[in-house]
């Protein structure tokens, strides 16, 4: 995706804000790395999903789930914070939707802890620093991370940036 972002950020240091913001060349890349970057979360929900479903209370597969808390990827919204275009420009709008979680509590529980969440790139930051730290404690052979809750905002990324689109 860093090659994607090369031209259109030559124009935008080029040309300046108001021109780029006009471009077709930005229209085209908020659609580029909105795809990339809902393709990357759908990704790393299916990991989370097969850790939920055959690790997550399990005694003894801490190696197992270890493994697939590595295997989480961060490389589309490494390019995108790596970027010299803002993240604001290619992402905006505000978090509407909020899914269902397990249960009542579970959601209250989260949207508590998600209550300063205001944008889609808010959201994004949330979650993506909790992969970080989740394969951080992955990588020292602890498993201490509420996957559950980052399997619940990467639903609520995929929904919210979804709804950007239309």
């Amino acid at each position: 995706m860093f090659e994607l972002l090369l031209e259109p950020a030559k124009l935008f240091i080029n040309a300046g804000m108001d021109s780029f913001k006009k471009s077709k060349e930005l229209a085209n890349l908020k659609i580029a790395v909105r795809q990339r970057i809902t393709r990357e979360i759908k990704l790393n929900a299916a990991v989370l999903d097969e850790i939920i479903k055959n690790y997550y209370d399990k005694e003894g597969a801490v190696a197992e789930k270890n493994a697939l808390i590595m295997a989480l990827r961060t490389r589309a919204f490494d390019d995108l914070n790596d970027g010299a275009i803002p993240v604001s420009l290619l992402i905006s709008g505000d978090v509407e939707h909020w899914p269902a979680a397990a249960t009542k509590d579970e959601k209250d529980r989260y949207l508590k802890y998600l209550s300063s969440i205001k944008t889609p790139i808010d959201l994004l930051d949330r979650a993506y620093y909790r992969i970080h730290i989740a394969r951080i404690l992955a990588s020292s052979g602890k498993c201490d991370s509420d996957l559950k809750y980052i399997r619940y905002m990467l639903t609520a990324l995929i929904v919210n940036l979804r709804d950007e689109d239309n």
